[in-house]
């Protein structure tokens, strides 16, 4: 018994030194960020007078209101076989398990182990005495388990949480800014290749027209009514046409190359699923379009930022907090016999509890400098995702700019073409009352394919205008996933 007393009371002195040295220390100061970007009131593109909602129908599934099913097809095959986005969608996977591996770091261990060991001692190792007397041979079995337990005194395990929560938003923002990025490039070269079917149609029409003048122009020549110079001139013209084809059908190849990586398919799907027209093909309108501020909350690459900077912020506080020392508490429970049949008896019991601390008491050098590193990626991540912000107001400022006189230089385009399609009319009706011959009409046909060429270019424009206003604005990608990744630094 007086043994008995004299450990218990090591041990409450031991329990007492340990909270007194824990008396000592504080909880780590907690970091303060600096003030983050703040968004304008309004886009420099939209009218003060205009009325500003953050409307989510203007911009979510986007890409199916341009009325083309190919270009619906497309993107859902992206979503669900681009490389990239698996990629993306493994990281998230890999910073969950991550999260959830910090979060049982909280919880006790408990192991346990068993073990039999037969021993035959040497009489000769002096260890043993040199004595013949005892047995050279023993057993031993051993079942054992083990807990322990640490303590989140300071806050170490909470800011280890709040970094690895902070990694899992990163993750999940970061697929979700490479969900948007593929979606938009799917979106602009699908209808990049749209627009491309119409010029290569209207170029080979053009060619056909062209070499019809040519013709002409050769039996005129033959007739005495023109030079050789108007036949080189229209032979050249006919050139011109084929190889303005050509450059066209390079370009389409090359769209639809990309295509094929975007969707992992090859160029041929890609070519047979572009046959089906695209007859009710239209640019929607970027109506709705809100404020800034609701913008930076809504587009992935800002709240990526945001989860970076927070995930370095709990990484600061994880290192501030090593500063202090740690209390866990350590048990052990088992059997130790000679024999396996004296190892279910009371007397092979054996149990031990007691708190362990550990403390980096002279390792503070090597410590404050983690810490000023770490302090350094922290502030360069909110510089970071200040300059994120002030990029997505600039893209989406610039994007709505460019729809906006894209749209307008479709309108000129389109009264261009009106205006040559009455000149071809006028040239035709005096075909017929012999006024002009048939290379006057040739030539304003031509002229007019000319100029739907430059209306079917500027139309693609407005369309690919529309891709880009849609993805600066962060629209179309997921509402976010993250239980709190949605709030911006303050």
């Amino acid at each position: 018994m007086p043994e008995q007393v004299r450990g218990c009371r090591a041990w409450r002195a031991g329990v007492c030194a340990v909270f007194a040295v824990l008396a000592t220390a504080c909880a780590a100061p907690p970091t303060t960020p600096l003030k983050p970007q703040e968004a304008p009131a309004q886009y420099q593109a939209v009218n003060s007078s205009s009325t500003l909602r953050s409307d989510e129908a203007d911009l979510a599934a986007w890409w199916t209101r341009f009325n083309d099913p190919v270009l619906s097809g497309f993107v859902t095959l992206a979503m669900n076989d681009n490389l990239d986005l698996a990629m993306a969608l493994a990281r998230v996977e890999q910073a969950r398990a991550s999260l959830a591996r910090s979060q049982a770091d909280r919880r006790p261990t408990i192991d346990a182990s068993s073990s039999a060991t037969w021993l035959r001692r040497s009489l000769e190792d002096p260890a043993s005495g040199g004595s013949s007397q005892a047995s050279r041979n023993s057993d031993s079995w051993r079942a054992e388990g083990s807990t322990s337990w640490e303590l989140d005194l300071f806050g170490r395990r909470d800011a280890a949480d709040t970094a690895a929560s902070a990694r899992a938003d990163w993750r999940a923002f970061d697929a979700q800014a490479v969900r948007l990025t593929v979606l938009t490039d799917v979106a602009r070269n699908t209808l990049t290749a749209r627009g491309l079917q119409r010029r290569i149609a209207l170029a080979e029409e053009s060619a056909v027209l062209d070499e019809e003048l040519w013709q002409i122009t050769r039996a005129r020549q033959r007739g005495g009514q023109v030079s050789g110079g108007d036949v080189i001139r229209a032979e050249a013209l006919w050139h011109a046409g084929k190889a303005s084809v050509a450059r066209l059908r390079s370009d389409e190849a090359a769209v639809h190359q990309a295509l094929a990586l975007l969707l992992a398919k090859t160029p041929q799907d890609v070519a047979l699923a572009l046959q089906t027209p695209a007859q009710a093909l239209t640019a929607p309108t970027v109506g709705a379009v809100g404020v800034p501020a609701v913008m930076l909350e809504r587009r992935p690459d800002v709240m990526r930022a945001v989860g970076q900077w927070r995930a370095a912020v709990g990484e600061v506080a994880v290192l501030k907090a090593e500063r202090y020392p740690r209390l866990s508490f350590v048990g052990n429970l088992g059997l130790v016999a000679g024999s396996l049949a004296s190892l279910g008896s009371s007397a092979a019991l054996t149990a031990s509890l007691g708190p362990t601390l550990s403390w980096r008491a002279l390792d503070f050098g090597r410590l404050d400098a983690d810490i000023a590193q770490a302090q350094g990626l922290e502030r360069e991540a909110l510089l970071r995702y200040r300059q994120t912000a002030v990029t997505a107001v600039a893209e989406s400022n610039t994007a709505l700019s460019d729809i906006r006189w894209r749209q307008q230089a479709l309108a000129l385009a389109q009264d261009a073409q009106r205006a040559q399609t009455q000149a071809r009319e006028i040239a035709a009706v005096q075909y017929r009352h012999g006024a002009a011959d048939f290379s006057v009409v040739l030539d304003a046909q031509r002229e007019m394919n000319r100029y739907q060429d430059t209306t079917a270019t500027a139309e693609q424009a407005v369309w690919l205008a529309a891709v880009s206003a849609f993805s600066a604005l962060g629209g179309g990608w997921s509402e976010p996933t993250a239980q709190d990744g949605a709030a911006r630094p303050r």
